[in-house]
Parts: C-alpha cells; sequence; structure tokens
C-alpha cells in the first residue's frame, strides 16, 4: 500500500450550522456603517420608492418603502433623528392609504402630498443610517421584524 494510500484522507469541507442572521451576522460589529454598506441599504428603498411614483411598481415596492419608514420610527424611539418621529408617522400614514388603494384598484403608487412626504421621510432616513453603527442597525432591524411577526408595523414601542 502507498503511502498515500496509508494517509487519512480529510475533506475540505466542514459542514456548519446554520445561522439564522444570515447575512446580517457581518453587522454585529460597533463599526460605524461603511459606505458601500449605506449605499447598498439606499438603493433598495430609493428605487422602490422612484417605482412607486411612476406606474412600474408592486407591492413588493411598496413593503420595502414601508419596511424603511418602520426602520427610521424605530431609530427615532433610540434617539436617532428623534425630530423626525412626525414626518415619519405622517409617511407611513400616506403609505398605508396607498396600500389600502392598492389592493382595492391593484394600483401601487404614491400621488400628490404624499410623495414629497415619503420623499422627505426616507432622506431623514439616509441621515439616520449613517449616525449609526453596524451593530445598532442590527437590533434595529431585528426590532421592526419582532414588530411585524406580532403585527405591531405601525406601533410605537410602549412607554
Amino acid at each position: 500500500m502507498s503511502k498515500r494510500a496509508k494517509q487519512k484522507r480529510q475533506s475540505p469541507y466542514r459542514q456548519r450550522s446554520l445561522d439564522p442572521m444570515g447575512g446580517l451576522r457581518i453587522l454585529t460589529d460597533k463599526q460605524p456603517m461603511s459606505d458601500g454598506q449605506l449605499t447598498d441599504l439606499a438603493l433598495g428603498y430609493w428605487i422602490a420608492f422612484d417605482n412607486m411614483t411612476m406606474n412600474a411598481s408592486t407591492e413588493y415596492d411598496w413593503n420595502i418603502v414601508t419596511g424603511s419608514l418602520n426602520i427610521g420610527i424605530v431609530m427615532c424611539e433610540e434617539g436617532i433623528n428623534e425630530e423626525a418621529m412626525d414626518l415619519f408617522k405622517r409617511a407611513l400614514d400616506a403609505s398605508f392609504k396607498t396600500k389600502q388603494r392598492g389592493e382595492r384598484t391593484g394600483v401601487w403608487r404614491y400621488d400628490g402630498g404624499d410623495i414629497e412626504t415619503i420623499r422627505n421621510a426616507l432622506a431623514a432616513h439616509d441621515e439616520q443610517c449613517g449616525k449609526v453603527n453596524q451593530g445598532t442597525m442590527v437590533n434595529v432591524i431585528r426590532d421592526v421584524q419582532k414588530r411585524v411577526d406580532s403585527g405591531l408595523v405601525y406601533t410605537e414601542a410602549a412607554a
């Protein structure tokens, strides 16, 4: 038997358990959000917002924008641009009005003054994202997910 055949063969593949946080695990440290991370976050909701102002939108676009607005509310509760809380509430009111119309008519589009209100709220959300570290962002996203799972999507934390 050759020397190579006697050696124990080891597979380079090691099976690891699945991480329920998925890709968010890399954001759990105290480093500020990088320019690339900020760009990636903003691209999603700004593209969805643009779709919602045209006739090229779907409920999926509405979900992305509304999720970002909910993240903004939680950040306000955490003291990050808390003066924008009223703006986020008005934007969510406009967004839910759009949802009701979308479910009734099949047209998922912002219109009128709602466009400017939601645009301003997303701009405030951009500012918020620039002020948080990666760990804070993960915690905020987790909090929003818990609220969604419990049906408290547009509800402030109990005082």
